[in-house]
């Protein structure tokens, strides 16, 4: 949020509150125009075997806020991205994944190793939401230097 106070003639005050609007305005183009590069690098990032997570990321932008919150809704997005503690998986689906790689019959054996070691992170959303800090940064900075002209 970008507040400004000005202590002075009524004039300055005046002048000022009209830039307020335009700010809001800049800042929600800005963190909207952030969030939609959030999403895109977070689809690049993605592990795809079939391309259900990829797909499943989108954005939810909302102006008056101005927000813009960028996720999936897959139960196992979590377990991708932080990874998972030591737990035995369903063998079927790793049935199905082991013979989609070429490795058909190797689902228990692949459930096994999961109960013994977990599984390795695979982060996709937050490298691309530190990819995209820099960028909000010099963007916030640049509308709000042309909004203010």
């Amino acid at each position: 949020m970008i507040s400004v106070k000005v202590f002075g003639a009524k004039e300055a005050k005046d002048k000022l509150r009209g830039y307020g609007v335009v700010i809001k305005g800049a800042s929600a183009k800005t963190i909207r125009n952030v969030g939609l590069r959030v999403m895109n690098q977070a689809k690049i990032n993605a592990p795809v075997d079939m391309g259900e997570l990829k797909s499943s990321i989108g954005i939810d932008f909302s102006p008056e806020i101005p927000q813009a919150i960028v996720g999936t809704n897959l139960s196992y997005a979590p377990a991708i991205e932080y990874g998972s503690r030591p737990h035995f998986p369903p063998v079927e689906p790793l049935e199905e994944w082991a013979k989609r790689h070429g490795m058909e019959g190797a689902g228990y054996a692949i459930a096994r190793k999961i109960a013994e070691r977990g599984t390795s992170p695979k982060p996709f959303m937050r490298p691309a939401a530190m990819e995209a800090q820099g960028y909000l940064k010099a963007e916030m900075s640049r509308e709000i230097k042309n909004a203010i002209k």
